[in-house]
């Protein structure tokens, strides 16, 4: 299943990629909670067929622009850097034992650019 959160005039709102497009999961499936990725995760079983059935719609064209950051207001992003032998090589750095680890607060979240 494919996600994202995109601008609307209502504001981000989560939406799953349909047979063609994109589908607003919240007004498609008539549960607002979906809404919102963070709340839409915290739906259980029932959240997440409702999210499946509506790969079988027909949604709406978007623009890239219109793409926004998929959590759109995390608390904090953990994050790993260096995770792969190939990425430390190719910055002339050592091959470490473990990746470097790190947060990044909720202003450095942006959606795609």
């Amino acid at each position: 299943m494919r996600l994202a959160t995109i601008r609307t005039a209502d504001g981000p709102r989560l939406h799953v990629r349909g047979r063609s497009r994109y589908v607003d999961a919240a007004t498609e499936s008539g549960n607002p909670q979906l809404a919102q990725l963070s709340s839409a995760l915290g739906g259980g079983a029932s959240a997440w067929e409702q999210r499946r059935a509506l790969e079988s719609h027909e949604g709406r064209s978007v623009e890239a622009s219109d793409f926004a950051a998929v959590v759109p207001n995390p608390l904090r992003v953990l994050c790993l850097g260096v995770n792969y032998s190939e990425h430390a090589l190719e910055t002339g750095r050592s091959i470490p034992e473990w990746p470097e680890s790190f947060v990044r607060g909720r202003p450095s979240v942006t959606g795609p650019s």
